[in-house]
C-alpha cells in the first residue's frame, strides 16, 4: 500500500495591543505499507485442529514540515519498521468445553532518520506472546475465559519528529524514541438467557500518552508524547435485553475502574477515579411498519489517564416509517437533542494545569430517506495482513 498527503495550515492570530500574528505552516508525507502472512491448518482429530503461520511487514514513512516562525527549522525525517512473527494456536473440543492455547513470536526493528540534524535511532525488539480461551456451555449457560497478550505501535506521527503550530505558545511535536507498549489482558463473559455480565483487567505496560514541557527560551509549550511505566484497568459490564411484545429495551450499565500514577510538579498522583455508565435503548414496532426509538446515555466522567472528565450524557429519538417490503425507508432522528456531549476536561500534568472543554456540537436533527435497489449482500471474507498498520496512518 502506498499513501501519500499533503499538510497545509494557515494560522492568524489577533492580538488586542499589536498587529496580527499570521503563521504559514506547510508539508508532505509518504508512507509505504507491505505486508504478507502465510497460515496453515491441521486436523489432528474430530475434535483437535493446529493452526499455524509467518507474518512479515515492512512499513517507510518520510516527510517534511516547514512552519513561517522564524525560531522553528524545517523537520525532514524517515523511518523504517520491520516486524517478522511466527505463531501457533491449538484448538481442543471436549463435551461442552473448547480449549484454545497460542503462543506468537515477534521480532521487531525500528530506525528513524533526522535527516536535517544527521542523527539516527536504532531499536531491536523480541518478544513473545501467549493467549489462551476457554469456552464452556451448559444449557442457557455461557462461559468464556480468555487471556491474551499483544503489542500496540505508536502512529507514524506520534514517532515522527515534525512540530505542528498550535498557537504562538504552543507547539505539537512527535517522539521518535517512544518504545511500543504491551498489553496484558485477562477477560470472563457470562450469560444466561437474555443477561449479560463482563469483568475485565488489563495492564499496559510502557503506556504511551501526552507529555508537556517548557522550550527554556520563550516560553513555549510543546506538547509531545512519551511513555509512562504503566496504566491498569479493571472494568465490568452488565447489560440485559428482551423483547417483551412491541416494545424491545435494551438496559447497559458499565464501570470503568483505572489504576494510574503520574509527576505534576514533582509531586506523584494518584488517578484512579472511576467512570460509572449507563445506556437505556428501546424501540417500539408499531402499527403500519412505524418504529419509535429512543437512546439515552449518561457517564459519570471520571479519569482518563492524567484528565479528569466531569459528567456527560446524551439523549437521542427518532421515527422510522418502511414501505414496499422495507425497500423504501424514511427515518427522522434527533441526536443529544439536550446539548449534553460536552467534554470537560481537567489535566494535571508535568508542570502544567489545563482546563478545556470540547464541544463537537453533536446535537443534530436529519431526515433519511432510503431506497434498496438491490438486497443482495457482499462481503470480502478474507483476511487483510495490513489492517493495524492501516489504523496507524
Amino acid at each position: 500500500m502506498h499513501n501519500k498527503n499533503d499538510y497545509y495550515q494557515n494560522t492568524t492570530e489577533y492580538h488586542a495591543d499589536r498587529a496580527p500574528v499570521e503563521t504559514y505552516s506547510k508539508g508532505n508525507g509518504q508512507q509505504d505499507l507491505f505486508a504478507v502472512k502465510l497460515d496453515w491448518t491441521l486436523k489432528l482429530s474430530p475434535k483437535a485442529t493446529i493452526v499455524w503461520g509467518t507474518e512479515a511487514n515492512y512499513t517507510s514513512s518520510k516527510g517534511n514540515l516547514t512552519i513561517s516562525s522564524i525560531d522553528k527549522a524545517s523537520t525532514n525525517y524517515k523511518t523504517e519498521e520491520n516486524i517478522y512473527a511466527a505463531f501457533m494456536e491449538l484448538r481442543q473440543l471436549f463435551n461442552g468445553l473448547t480449549l484454545f492455547g497460542g503462543v506468537r513470536y515477534e521480532d521487531y526493528t525500528y530506525k528513524y532518520s533526522s535527516l536535517n540534524a544527521g542523527s539516527e535511532i536504532r531499536k531491536h525488539y523480541r518478544h513473545l506472546f501467549p493467549s489462551l480461551k476457554a469456552s464452556f456451555t451448559n444449557g442457557s449457560w455461557n462461559h468464556t475465559l480468555v487471556f491474551s497478550s499483544q503489542i500496540n505501535c505508536p502512529t507514524f506521527r506520534q514517532m515522527s519528529n515534525a512540530s505542528y503550530y498550535g498557537n504562538e505558545y504552543m507547539y505539537q511535536q512527535g517522539n521518535p524514541k517512544l518504545v511500543p507498549d504491551r498489553l496484558y489482558s485477562l477477560q470472563l463473559y457470562s450469560s444466561y438467557k437474555f443477561i449479560m455480565l463482563s469483568m475485565e483487567y488489563t495492564y499496559q505496560k510502557d503506556y504511551i500518552a501526552l507529555s508537556f514541557y517548557n522550550n527554556g527560551k520563550d516560553n513555549i509549550i510543546v506538547s509531545t508524547y512519551r511513555n509512562y511505566p504503566a496504566i491498569r484497568k479493571l472494568n465490568f459490564y452488565l447489560n440485559m435485553q428482551k423483547k417483551l411484545g412491541i416494545w424491545s429495551p435494551s438496559l447497559s450499565v458499565g464501570i470503568s475502574q483505572p489504576f494510574f500514577k503520574y509527576d505534576y510538579r514533582g509531586e506523584e498522583i494518584n488517578h484512579n477515579k472511576a467512570s460509572v455508565y449507563a445506556v437505556f435503548n428501546q424501540h417500539f414496532q408499531l402499527p403500519h411498519n412505524y418504529l419509535l426509538s429512543s437512546y439515552i446515555y449518561y457517564n459519570t466522567g471520571g479519569n482518563q489517564g492524567a484528565v479528569s472528565l466531569r459528567p456527560f450524557h446524551s439523549i437521542d429519538i427518532g421515527l422510522q416509517k418502511s414501505f414496499l417490503s422495507d425497500r423504501f425507508i424514511i427515518s427522522l432522528q434527533a441526536k443529544d437533542i439536550f446539548h449534553g456531549m460536552k467534554f470537560r476536561e481537567k489535566e494535571l500534568v508535568d508542570a502544567f494545569h489545563f482546563t478545556q472543554t470540547e464541544d463537537y456540537h453533536l446535537w443534530n436533527f436529519s431526515v433519511n430517506i432510503t431506497y434498496r435497489i438491490n438486497s443482495r449482500k457482499t462481503k470480502y471474507r478474507g483476511k487483510n495482513s495490513l489492517e493495524k498498520d492501516i489504523k496507524r496512518l
